[in-house]
């Protein structure tokens, strides 16, 4: 079974117009995202801590064999004439995941009547992973 897709973008320069069609034009973004906080009043004090994650997961399908025609302008898209024409070859289907982790921890406080306190502390991983 063959499908068949395609994508048309313009943007300002350097880069045209492009067209695109099959596989790369079918690429995905899959994001999950998590938080979560607690919070509390002591004595005076008011006290936060929360945790993030983050999972990117884009599907990144390449072709074994690729053609890229770029278009300087609208004009040259109906005239047919490509200002950049590229062929490419790599491996197909890269998975790619990226996992972010963050933690923090805040606390705010009354000084006087017209002075607050304020303290945040956060600290942030992030893990990378390519999977064929």
């Amino acid at each position: 079974m063959s499908t068949s897709s395609f994508t048309f973008q313009g943007d300002l320069n350097p880069f045209g117009l492009s067209f695109e069609v099959g596989k790369l034009a079918d690429n995905l973004q899959h994001q999950i995202n998590m938080t979560d906080s607690l919070s509390w009043i002591v004595s005076g004090h008011q006290v936060k801590f929360g945790i993030d994650y983050r999972r990117l997961s884009p599907e990144e399908k390449l072709s074994t064999y690729q053609q890229a025609l770029f278009f300087g302008t609208l004009a040259d898209v109906l005239a047919n004439s490509a200002t950049i024409a590229s062929v490419s070859s790599g491996r197909p289907d890269v998975e790619i995941v990226i996992s972010n982790w963050s933690l923090f921890a805040q606390d705010t406080w009354k000084i006087t009547n017209n002075l607050t306190g304020y303290l945040w502390i956060a600290l942030g991983v992030q893990h990378s992973s390519f999977l064929a």
